[in-house]
């Protein structure tokens, strides 16, 4: 019986243990042509309630907000 309880435990407390969210923070970008090789990028977030966002230069202490720019090949319309 005690083997059962246990193996009962090992199976069933990993389901009631809470993660955390998935993605608490929703993401919205846009992109603003200045001139012709000047863009002014906005990044807006919506941060769920109990949750934060950090500085990009903490220093030392939590982890950091980063941003990660992958360069694409510009679409060109009728091609």
């Amino acid at each position: 019986m005690k083997k059962l309880f246990t193996a009962l435990c090992l199976f069933i407390l990993p389901l009631l243990a809470s993660a955390q969210e998935d993605n608490p923070v929703k993401w919205t970008f846009s992109a603003k042509k200045l001139d012709a090789q000047t863009y002014e990028l906005t990044a807006k977030a919506t941060i769920e309630k109990g949750w934060h966002l950090y500085s990009q230069f903490t220093g030392e202490g939590p982890v950091p907000t980063a941003f990660t720019f992958a360069k694409k090949t510009p679409a060109y319309a009728g091609r």
